[in-house]
C-alpha cells in the first residue's frame, strides 16, 4: 500500500553542506514556514502580508547555488503560476509548512548517499481532538498570547503564532474588546434584515420593529468569535499545531475548542524502513524564465548557473569521479 500522503525528496550534492542543506519549497497564494526558532517564511499574495524569509540574513546560503535568488516564479501549465523559496534546513529537525490549504511537515536527513528530504502532509482527519470548555475573558487571552489555558499549571512556549483561518491572516493584535465583539455581532445581524428587505419588500413595520429590537439588544445568541489556527513553538524547540473555535456564550464566557497536530521527530532509520511505499523523486534545478521573473538579470542567472556547474565539478573530483 502506498503512503499517499508522503514524499521523499534527493537532495543534490551541491545543495548539501556538513550541517545543513538548501530546499525549495513551492506555493501558489500564501505559505507559513516554522522551525525550531519560529517563523522562518511567510507571504500571503491575496492579502499582501509579508512577514521577511530568514534565508535573507542567514550566512551560510552563500554556499549554495541560487542564494542570490532566494524567490522565483515558474510557469504550472498554461494559466497558473508558483512562487518557489528557497530555504536552509538542519539535518533532523521537524519544520512546518502552512501553505494553500495544507498542512505538511518536512525533515532534512543526512544519509550515507547525501541528503533525503521527508515530507509528510496531514490530511483533514489527522486532527485529535483535545477539550471543548468554557473559559472567562482572561483566560481566553492567556491561551492566545502564551498558548496554554491557565497561567500557572500548562506548558509556555517561546514563541505562539495564532493564524485567522477566515482570511490566512497573522493575529498581531489583542482579540477586540468584548463590548465590540457584541456590536459586530448586532451590526451582523443588522445587515441580514437590511438584506432580505431588499429582496422581500413587505412587512416594513415588523421589520422596523425588529431592527429596533437588534439595536436595543443587551444580551446576543451565542456566535462564533474566531476560527484559528494556532503554531506553538516551546523551549526545547518543538512544534504545535491547534486548531480552535472560539464561540461568545455570555458576557466573559466563552467555548474554546481545541483539536491538535503534534508535529513530531522523524527518525531516519524508520523512513528508511518504508521508502519502498513513498513516493521518491530528486529535487529539480530552477527554471528561472526571465519573462516571468523580471527583477532577475541575464548576468545573474549566468552567476548562479555558473555556480552549480563549479559546486557539481568539485562533488565529482571529491568521489574520484572524472568530469
Amino acid at each position: 500500500m502506498a503512503f499517499y500522503n508522503e514524499s521523499i525528496e534527493r537532495i543534490p550534492e551541491c545543495y548539501i553542506n556538513e550541517d545543513c542543506g538548501q530546499v525549495v519549497f513551492p506555493f501558489k497564494k500564501y505559505m507559513f514556514l516554522f522551525g525550531d526558532k519560529g517563523l522562518m517564511y511567510y507571504r500571503n499574495y491575496t492579502s499582501g502580508e509579508y512577514e521577511g524569509n530568514t534565508y535573507l540574513t542567514d550566512k551560510r546560503k552563500d554556499s549554495f547555488p541560487y542564494s542570490s535568488i532566494p524567490e522565483h516564479m515558474e510557469r504550472e501549465g498554461l494559466f497558473k503560476k508558483n512562487t518557489y523559496v528557497n530555504q536552509i534546513l538542519e539535518y533532523d529537525k521537524p519544520y512546518l509548512r502552512l501553505f494553500d490549504g495544507s498542512i505538511a511537515k518536512s525533515t532534512l536527513f543526512k544519509s550515507k548517499d547525501g541528503a533525503l528530504l521527508h515530507t509528510k502532509s496531514f490530511p483533514c482527519y489527522s486532527w485529535t481532538h483535545g477539550i471543548t470548555k468554557n473559559v472567562s475573558r482572561a483566560e481566553l487571552d492567556v491561551y492566545l498570547t502564551y498558548g496554554c489555558i491557565t497561567d500557572s499549571n500548562d506548558e509556555k512556549y517561546n514563541s505562539v503564532y495564532v493564524i485567522n483561518r477566515n482570511d490566512i491572516s497573522l493575529l498581531k493584535e489583542e482579540l477586540t474588546a468584548e463590548e465590540t465583539l457584541i456590536e459586530q455581532e448586532k451590526q451582523r445581524l443588522l445587515d441580514i434584515l437590511t438584506l432580505l428587505t431588499l429582496r422581500f419588500p413587505g412587512a416594513l413595520k415588523e421589520k422596523n420593529d425588529l431592527r429596533r429590537v437588534i439595536i436595543n439588544l443587551k444580551e446576543v445568541d451565542p456566535f462564533v468569535v474566531m476560527e484559528g489556527l494556532m503554531v506553538k513553538v516551546s523551549s526545547d524547540g518543538n512544534i504545535k499545531l491547534d486548531n480552535f473555535n472560539v464561540k461568545f456564550i455570555e458576557k466573559n464566557v466563552y467555548e474554546l475548542e481545541i483539536s491538535y497536530i503534534p508535529i513530531t521527530k522523524e527518525v531516519l532509520k524508520s523512513v528508511l524502513s518504508y521508502a519502498i511505499c513513498i513516493e521518491n523523486k530528486t529535487m529539480k534545478e530552477p527554471k528561472i524564465s526571465l519573462s516571468l521573473n523580471p527583477d532577475i538579470t541575464k548576468e545573474q542567472l549566468a552567476v548562479e548557473c555558473e555556480k552549480v556547474y563549479s559546486l557539481k565539478k568539485k562533488s565529482l573530483k571529491d568521489s574520484n569521479y572524472i568530469l
